[in-house]
C-alpha cells in the first residue's frame, strides 16, 4: 500500500507557480479572491507580514511561510530576497484535505533541516534563469511543500478534515457543493481502515484510528452533524472581539478595555471576566446554518482568526 500522504495527493492534485524571485522593496499585498494558497520563501533579508485583521508579525531570519488556503496577507520588505508561489491542491474550496491543514504556517529554515537541499535548489535556479528555469521551480515549489507536510506528519501534527462552511469571502456557499463528512470518510476509508476513537466529549473532531493506530485523523461535521449542544468554545479574535460561535453576528469587543488607560490592573480584569460571562450566557443552543432564515457571518474565516 502507498504512504497514506502519496495516497491523498494522489486524490488532489497540488500545482505551484512562482510568480516573484529576488528582491522584494516595499509592499506587496494579496486577497483571497483567487481561490489558491500561498508559499514565501525568505532567503535573506527582513520580512513583516499583516494578516486581514491587521496583526503584524516580524520574520529576521530565513524561514518559509506557507498559507495552504486562500488568505488575505500582505507583506512588507526592504531588501529582502523571497521566492513567492501560489498554491493550488485541486478542487478550490471543496477539497477537505485543505481545510485539515492550518491556516499559515511559518517556520526558520534552521528548524526544517529537511528541507535544506530544496530550498537551495530552488533559490539557485530562481537566481540563474537557465533555460527552462520557470518549470523548474515550479515543480521545486511542489515538493517544497510535500516536504512541509511531511514534516508536519512526523512531528506529530493531527490531520484533521473540515466540511466547508459558509465563512468563504465570496459569499458563494452552496450547501449541494459541499463535501460531507460521509462522504470523507469513504473516501478515507477507500483506502485506510478506520476505527471510531471513543470519549470525543465536546471536540469538534470525530477521531478514528488509522489502520489500528497510533495515527488518527479526525473529521469535523460541522455543517451535517453540528456538535453545537456539546460546544464549549468561546473565540477570540485577532483584533480583540470574543465571538461566542463561529457564526456568530454580533461580538464582545474586549480589546477597548484592554488599551483603556482609566483602568487599574484589578478593574481591567474583573471587567475582561465580566464581558466574558456575558458572551457566554449569550450563546446560543446552535449555529442554524440548516435554518432557512440562516444569515451568513459578514466576517469570512480569514479575517476572523483567533
Amino acid at each position: 500500500m502507498a504512504d497514506r500522504l502519496s495516497v491523498l495527493l494522489q486524490r488532489f492534485e497540488l500545482r505551484a507557480r512562482v510568480f516573484h524571485r529576488g528582491l522584494l522593496c516595499g509592499t506587496a499585498g494579496f486577497d483571497a479572491a483567487a481561490g489558491v494558497g500561498h508559499l514565501h520563501l525568505l532567503r535573506c533579508g527582513k520580512l513583516t507580514v499583516t494578516d486581514a485583521a491587521g496583526q503584524r508579525s516580524q520574520v529576521s531570519e530565513p524561514a518559509v511561510l506557507f498559507l495552504p488556503r486562500p488568505t488575505v496577507h500582505r507583506l512588507e520588505a526592504d531588501d529582502a530576497e523571497l521566492v513567492c508561489a501560489s498554491i493550488d491542491f485541486g478542487a478550490g474550496d471543496d477539497n477537505p484535505l485543505l481545510r485539515g491543514l492550518p491556516e499559515w504556517l511559518c517556520s526558520p529554515l534552521a528548524e526544517l533541516p529537511g528541507l535544506a537541499l530544496t530550498q537551495q535548489l530552488l533559490f539557485d535556479e530562481a537566481a540563474a534563469g537557465r533555460c527552462g528555469h520557470g518549470a523548474v521551480v515550479d515543480r521545486l515549489s511542489e515538493v517544497l511543500v510535500i516536504q512541509l507536510l511531511r514534516h508536519a506528519i512526523e512531528h506529530g501534527w493531527h490531520l484533521r478534515f473540515i466540511e466547508q462552511m459558509p465563512l468563504d469571502a465570496q459569499g458563494s456557499w452552496e450547501r449541494s457543493e459541499m463535501v460531507t463528512a460521509a462522504e470523507i470518510h469513504d473516501l478515507l476509508e477507500s483506502e485506510f481502515t478506520l476505527e471510531p476513537v471513543p470519549g470525543r466529549g465536546s471536540a469538534p473532531a470525530e477521531e478514528f484510528a488509522v489502520d489500528g493506530g497510533p495515527a488518527t485523523v479526525g473529521i469535523i461535521a460541522s455543517v451535517s452533524k453540528p456538535f453545537c449542544s456539546a460546544c464549549d468554545r468561546l473565540r477570540l479574535t485577532a483584533d480583540g472581539q470574543i465571538r461566542n460561535c463561529l457564526f456568530a453576528r454580533e461580538e464582545t469587543d474586549v480589546r477597548a478595555t484592554l488599551r483603556d488607560p482609566a483602568l487599574t490592573e484589578a478593574e481591567r480584569r474583573s471587567r475582561i471576566a465580566g464581558l466574558f460571562a456575558a458572551s457566554t450566557l449569550a450563546k446560543l443552543p446552535g449555529h442554524g446554518i440548516n435554518d432557512p432564515s440562516f444569515i451568513q457571518p459578514d466576517r469570512p474565516m480569514s479575517a476572523i482568526g483567533g
